[in-house]
């Protein structure tokens, strides 16, 4: 599953927020533009939220790994918040 991560989790507690900022970072290029990351965390926190994710993503995913995949998103989706906190 493309999680927004170098490194495929393998359970719950590999997604952390250093690894989250880790990727925000190497996707908005080596600038520190903070307009640039902000608004690519706006973007992700839209794709990652529960709302959208759980109809647009979730029937994609092994009904044996739905539930698994579900928390991992709730995850990233705080996790993403708080990125967003840090960074105004």
């Amino acid at each position: 599953f493309p999680w927004p991560l170098f490194q495929t989790p393998l359970q719950a507690e590999d997604i952390t927020l250093g690894a989250v900022q880790h990727f925000i970072k190497f996707v908005t290029g080596p600038a520190f533009d903070k307009t640039k990351i902000k608004n690519k965390i706006k973007a992700e926190i839209l794709r990652w939220h529960p709302d959208k994710f759980t109809p647009k993503i979730l029937p994609f995913v092994r009904d044996e790994e739905k539930e698994v995949v579900k928390e991992g998103a709730k995850i990233v989706s705080g996790l993403l918040n708080d990125c967003l906190r840090q960074v105004n």
